[in-house]
C-alpha cells in the first residue's frame, strides 16, 4: 500500500464514530444533572421554565428560535451571506510540496459530497455560541486519509474543562476509549454552560480524542469557551412578544366583534342560566338560535379608546427591532420600513451588515483553516508542515466600486499594481497562456493606431503577447470599410487580419525565396 511523505511525523485519525446518537431520549436532553432553573430565568412564564428544565439550555434556545419567526428570519440573514460565499484554499508557498499539500486539501474539499452543506451547520453557533461537527475520516487505498463525513452534533451532549479540553457528558460514549483513572484524577472541572449557574456533574464524561471534533466558537472569551449565543439575548424580548400577542388578542375579540348579550328572568334556575351559557359558546360556530320569549338577545357594540390597539403593534415592533439589532447590528434590512428615510441611511445600515459578514467570514475560515485543513495536512504530510488557508469570500459591491476606482487613479499615476493580486481582489479566474482573453481596447484602440499607422502589427502583437512576425514591421495601409470610429463595418476582425497563420506563412516563405537569393 502506498503511503504519504513524512510518514514518520504523522498522527492517527480516530476512524471510529464517538458520539453516536442513542435510540432513546437521552440525547435530546443535557448529560449531566442540574439544581433546577437559573435565577435569570424565573422571571420567565411558568409554561417556559417547566420548558427550559426539561430541555436545558440549548434545547429552550433551539425551542425559541423554532417558535419565534423574526428571530428564525434574522438569524437566516445572518447565515446567508456566508453559505453564499465562495470556498477557496490557498497555497502557504510556490515549493513543491506546499503546491502538493494545497492541491491535496483543495481536491478534499471539492471532491467530498455534501461537505459544503455540512461545514454550513457550524453556523448554527450565531444562535447558540457555538457548533460541533464529528470528523469521519477514511483512509484510501493510496494511503491517504481524506474526510467521509461531517455528522452534525447536539450542544448539550458536550462541555468544555478549563483546559480546552472536549469532554462527552452524556452516558453514551464509545467503549474504545474509556477514561483511565489517571484521567479522572487529573481532569480539572468542566465549565458551566453560559446563564446557567448550576456546576458541571457530568454522570460519566468520556474525554474526547484530538483531531476528531470540529467546533466553531462565535466571539469566545477565557471566561467562557461556549461563545456568545445570540439567541439567549433575546429571551426576554421574544416573551414580551408573546405576552403582547395574547393580550392583543383579547383585545381584538373583546373590541373588534359586538358583545352578545342575554337577558333572561331572576327566576331562572341555574340549569337553564348554564344552557344560555352554552348558547353564547354556540355563537361562534353557529348562524341562529333558538330562544324562548322570556329570553331576549341583544348585540352590543364596544368602543375601545383610539389608537388603542397600536400600542400593541408598536411593542412587538419595537421587540423585533430590538432582535435585528442585537443579532444583525441594524434594523432596515429586516424590517418593513414603517417610517421615511433617505437612501444615505439604508446604504449605512447595508454597510454595517457587510462589515458583520465579512467578520463572520473571517472568524469561520480562521476555523476551517486550524482544524480541518491542519488536521488533513497532519493526517498526509506530518505536523511540521504548514496548513493551506480555507478562505470563505464574501461580496459587498459598493466597496467594490470605490476601491476599483482608487486602482484605477493609482495605475494612471504610475503606481504598478500585481496582476495576480488584481484578479483576486476582484474575483476573476486568471486566463491561461493559450486561452483568448478579452481586452479592453480589442476592438477600438490597436484599430486606430493601425489604421493611421501609429503602431505596427508587432507592437500590437507584443501588447497582446504575441510573439512577432517577420512582416510585422511594416506600416498598416487604412483598411476598406473602416469606421471614423475605428470599427470595421463590412471587413470583419478575422478578415481584417488575414487569417495570421496565413501571414506567418507568407512572411517565412519571403524570408526563404531572400535567403535562397543570397
Amino acid at each position: 500500500m502506498k503511503t504519504s511523505p513524512l510518514a514518520d511525523t504523522k498522527p492517527q485519525p480516530v476512524f471510529r464514530e464517538l458520539s453516536v446518537v442513542p435510540p432513546d431520549s437521552v440525547s435530546l436532553t443535557s448529560g449531566y444533572s442540574r439544581s433546577g432553573v437559573p435565577s435569570n430565568m424565573f422571571a420567565l412564564p411558568p409554561e417556559w421554565r417547566r420548558t427550559f428544565s426539561t430541555l436545558g439550555f440549548y434545547g429552550f434556545l433551539r425551542y425559541l428560535e423554532n417558535r419565534d419567526a423574526h428571530l428564525s428570519s434574522c438569524l437566516r440573514t445572518r447565515r446567508a451571506a456566508l453559505a453564499a460565499a465562495e470556498m477557496r484554499v490557498v497555497d502557504t508557498g510556490d515549493s513543491p510540496l506546499e503546491l502538493q499539500v494545497g492541491a491535496f486539501v483543495r481536491n478534499v474539499i471539492n471532491d467530498t459530497p455534501g461537505l459544503r452543506a455540512q461545514i454550513n451547520q457550524l453556523m448554527d453557533a450565531f444562535g447558540k455560541g457555538w457548533a460541533i461537527l464529528e470528523v469521519m475520516w477514511r483512509r484510501d487505498p493510496d494511503g491517504f486519509v481524506r474526510i467521509d463525513d461531517l455528522r452534525v452534533r447536539r450542544q448539550e451532549r458536550f462541555a468544555f474543562d478549563t483546559h480546552g479540553k472536549l469532554w462527552m457528558t452524556d452516558a453514551i460514549a464509545d467503549r474504545e476509549y474509556p477514561p483511565t483513572p489517571q484521567d479522572y484524577a487529573t481532569a480539572p472541572k468542566l465549565v458551566s454552560y453560559p446563564n446557567d449557574p448550576a456546576p458541571m456533574i457530568a454522570p460519566r464524561p468520556q474525554p474526547m480524542p484530538d483531531r476528531k471534533f470540529c467546533t466553531f466558537i462565535f466571539e469566545p472569551s477565557p471566561i467562557n469557551p461556549y461563545g456568545n449565543a445570540l439567541s439567549a439575548r433575546t429571551v426576554m424580548l421574544c416573551w414580551y412578544k408573546a405576552i403582547n400577542l395574547a393580550v392583543w388578542s383579547d383585545h381584538n375579540e373583546r373590541f373588534g366583534v359586538p358583545m352578545p348579550i342575554i337577558h333572561f328572568d331572576p327566576g331562572t334556575s341555574q340549569q337553564e342560566i348554564a344552557k344560555l351559557e352554552n348558547v353564547l359558546e354556540d355563537l361562534k360556530r353557529k348562524g341562529g338560535l333558538l330562544l324562548n320569549d322570556s329570553v331576549k338577545y341583544e348585540l352590543s357594540e364596544t368602543k375601545s379608546t383610539a389608537g388603542a390597539s397600536n400600542s400593541y403593534r408598536e411593542l412587538t415592533d419595537w421587540c423585533n427591532d430590538e432582535i435585528s439589532k442585537t443579532i444583525l447590528g441594524q434594523t432596515l434590512t429586516n424590517s418593513e420600513g414603517r417610517r421615511t428615510g433617505s437612501k444615505a441611511l439604508g446604504t449605512i445600515h447595508e454597510r454595517i451588515l457587510n462589515s458583520y459578514h465579512a467578520a463572520d467570514a473571517q472568524a469561520l475560515s480562521d476555523a476551517l483553516t486550524l482544524q480541518i485543513s491542519r488536521w488533513l495536512t497532519d493526517f498526509n504530510f506530518g505536523t511540521k508542515i504548514p496548513c493551506p488557508r480555507i478562505l470563505l469570500e464574501t461580496h459587498d459591491p459598493v466597496k467594490e466600486v470605490e476601491e476599483l476606482d482608487i486602482d484605477e487613479k493609482l495605475l494612471k499615476m504610475g503606481v504598478p499594481i500585481s496582476v495576480s493580486w488584481f484578479y483576486r481582489k476582484y474575483h476573476r479566474p486568471i486566463p491561461d497562456t493559450d486561452e483568448h482573453a478579452l481586452r479592453y481596447d480589442d476592438q477600438n484602440l490597436f484599430q486606430y493606431h493601425l489604421q493611421y499607422g501609429v503602431m505596427t502589427i508587432n507592437e500590437v502583437r507584443d501588447r497582446l503577447g504575441l510573439q512577432p512576425v517577420a512582416w510585422g514591421e511594416q506600416r498598416v495601409m487604412p483598411v476598406p470599410g473602416t469606421t471614423k470610429s475605428g470599427y470595421v463595418g463590412s471587413v470583419s476582425r478575422e478578415e481584417m487580419g488575414i487569417s495570421q497563420e496565413k501571414r506567418n506563412e507568407e512572411g517565412e516563405n519571403k524570408e526563404t525565396d531572400m535567403n535562397s537569393e543570397h
